[in-house]
This record gives structure tokens, C-alpha cells and sequence, in this order.
């Protein structure tokens, strides 16, 4: 008898927590991986579902209605970046004792240390600001370099080159 082993892991799903116009592109390079993508929003402008890519999820909720609407222990990764610092606080809050292996967010370190702070996040482990150093500036860009990271974190990589340039 010959066997067929295929190796199939589960589906990976991102939370993308603010629905803001930077959120459209980096969901949508998290939609060209194949991945699941929920986009959670309190404003209701932006949380629609004719602004994302096809097949992603939209809600409108509030921060703090997150762990109710949401099973966190089925994401995979979350990127918070709604630019209200309330707000991400509170994303953060619902976020902070999760499972999830990636939690990143928008914004400079400092805000960082603030939102750790405000939410009581303790000594979780946090990336921030989100991305790899690719020199990223426009929005395409900056969401590939999100992208990327959460992919590198994902499957245990740290994102370096894998060489650095020949010479003759």
C-alpha cells in the first residue's frame, strides 16, 4: 500500500486591531499570504467591509468588547493600530494574557512603554514599533514590512538576509 503524507498546518489568523486607512494595506498583505484576517474597529466609518480585501472579516465593537465577540485563543497574531492610545490601550488590555504569539504595535517605542503601562501589561512580550527595518515610508511598503515580520516571528525566523551581496 503507498501512503501520502501531507502536511497540512492550520490556517493562520491575524487580528488587526483599528481600521484606519494605513490598516487596508497591511490587511491586505496579510491576505496575500493566505492568511485569516479579522479587522476590529469602534468607528463605524471605518469598520466596513468594503474598504478590505475580499474574504476579510470586519466588526464593529468596541475595545473593550473584544474577548466577548472574539475566541483570542484562535489568533495567531494581532497588530494594534487604531492611533488612539485609549483605545489601544484597551485592545492591549483584552490582548495582554493571550496565547497569541505575536502582539505588535503601531507607533514608537515610547508609545510602547505607555500603552505596556496604561493596560498593565506587565512583562508580556511586545513588538514595537511593528515591522522590519526595510526603509519602509509609503503605506505599501510599511505594511509589507509589518507583514513580514509577523511571518518571521511566526515561524521562528528573526527576518535577517539570508546573504549578503557577491562581488567578482
Amino acid at each position: 500500500a503507498r501512503v501520502m503524507l501531507v502536511n497540512m498546518p492550520p490556517r493562520t489568523r491575524v487580528l488587526v486591531c483599528g481600521a484606519g486607512p494605513d490598516a487596508v494595506p497591511v490587511a491586505d498583505a496579510f491576505s496575500r499570504l493566505g492568511w485569516e484576517i479579522l479587522v476590529a474597529d469602534h468607528r463605524s466609518a471605518f469598520a466596513r467591509s468594503d474598504r478590505f480585501t475580499p474574504g476579510c472579516q470586519v466588526m464593529h465593537l468596541r475595545p473593550a468588547e473584544l474577548g466577548e465577540k472574539v475566541d483570542l485563543r484562535e489568533i495567531d497574531a494581532a497588530v494594534i493600530m487604531t492611533h488612539h492610545l485609549e483605545s489601544d490601550a484597551e485592545y492591549l488590555r483584552q490582548l495582554c494574557d493571550t496565547p497569541i504569539e505575536y502582539l505588535g504595535l503601531l507607533g514608537p517605542t515610547a508609545r510602547k512603554g505607555r500603552l505596556r503601562e496604561m493596560a498593565g501589561c506587565g512583562r508580556r512580550s511586545l513588538y514595537g514599533p511593528v515591522g522590519l527595518d526595510i526603509g519602509a515610508e509609503l503605506p505599501s511598503s510599511i505594511a509589507l514590512s509589518i507583514a513580514a515580520e509577523v511571518h518571521a516571528v511566526l515561524n521562528g525566523r528573526d527576518g535577517h538576509p539570508l546573504a549578503g551581496p557577491e562581488h567578482d
